[in-house]
């Protein structure tokens, strides 16, 4: 489990969210978290930064879903399935959150209804 140095706003059974506005500077798990997304999203912005200024991070913490996400990474790397990870963004309505945090993302179409089209077929969108 991570160790948060401060208490983070109960969401659902076993998660928490981290509204990290000023992370400051020094080595926490909240400046890490905040780091790593700020540099990837800067990253994929690719020079409009300043179109969408970060204000604050909100991030999510379960640990019930993160060690279900590991034994399923140990069972593909036993089946010989590719386990490169990648960090993505997913954009939902707000009020998604709860129920995605509780039992993880679902595939549209699939485990639910697709919000948003599905020029690509069934799965979850991210960028």
């Amino acid at each position: 489990a991570k160790a948060w140095s401060t208490a983070g706003q109960h969401v659902c059974e076993g998660c928490q969210m981290f509204k990290i506005s000023n992370p400051g500077t020094e080595d926490s798990v909240e400046n890490r978290e905040y780091n790593f997304a700020y540099a990837q999203f800067k990253r994929m912005m690719l020079g409009r930064e300043d179109e969408l200024p970060i204000t604050s991070i909100d991030v999510y913490d379960n640990p019930n879903l993160e060690r279900r996400y590991r034994r399923n990474i140990e069972s593909f790397k036993e089946a010989g399935v590719p386990t490169s990870e990648r960090w993505v963004f997913h954009g939902t309505d707000p009020k998604n959150v709860k129920q995605i945090m509780s039992s993880g993302l679902k595939i549209g179409g699939l485990e639910t209804k697709m919000m948003n089209g599905s020029v690509h077929g069934h799965g979850i969108y991210t960028s």
